[in-house]
């Protein structure tokens, strides 16, 4: 089998990634974890009410969170649950050795790397794409993330925040997977 989309845009750094990081990433045939994730809102007014418009989950601790990616074409469709808010998207390759992740018209570039052990997302720019067309957004959502191994799970922690804004929403958790 040919390597996966965040295999192929890691590199060589790949095989020195933890068994269980790997696994969550090799996502071609798709895959299903589940676990318990904190989510943690920004403290102003403003970023709660961005949060609310992006569809974020709301803040609570231990919830309940489902992750399950499927293969569409050339895309990875990624369907989030936490505790009944789902959030969705798609991922697919991009120039520049990066990864896109689109949800709506909302596309935010990322340059994806291993980096001590660990998968770490940093956003290099969005756009609004409307069709084959799409427009800079310089105030767009900015995510940072990083995924590392925690014994036999997967753990995320994924941070969004905006210029004016400030944080968005933090959420963090361990993933186990399963059939």
């Amino acid at each position: 089998m040919s390597a996966g989309l965040f295999e192929r845009t890691i590199g060589a750094a790949w095989a020195d990634l933890p068994d269980v990081v790997k696994r969550g990433h090799e996502l071609e045939r798709g895959l299903h974890g589940q676990g318990d994730f904190d989510v943690t809102l920004g403290a102003s007014w403003l970023a709660r009410l961005v949060a609310r418009a992006m569809g974020m989950p709301r803040a609570g601790r231990a919830l309940r969170t489902t992750l399950d990616v499927t293969p569409d074409g050339e895309e990875l469709v990624w369907r989030r649950d936490f505790a009944g808010t789902s959030f969705d998207s798609r991922m697919y390759a991009i120039d520049g050795g990066r990864i896109a992740e689109r949800r709506g018209l909302v596309e935010l570039r990322l340059r994806v790397t291993a980096e001590e052990g660990a998968v770490v997302y940093r956003c290099e720019g969005a756009r609004v794409r409307l069709g084959a067309v799409r427009f800079p957004m310089p105030l767009a959502p900015r995510v940072e993330g990083r995924v590392w191994a925690d014994g036999d799970a997967m753990r995320t922690r994924i941070h969004i925040a905006a210029p004016v804004v400030g944080t968005i929403v933090t959420y963090e958790g361990p993933l186990r997977f399963g059939s």
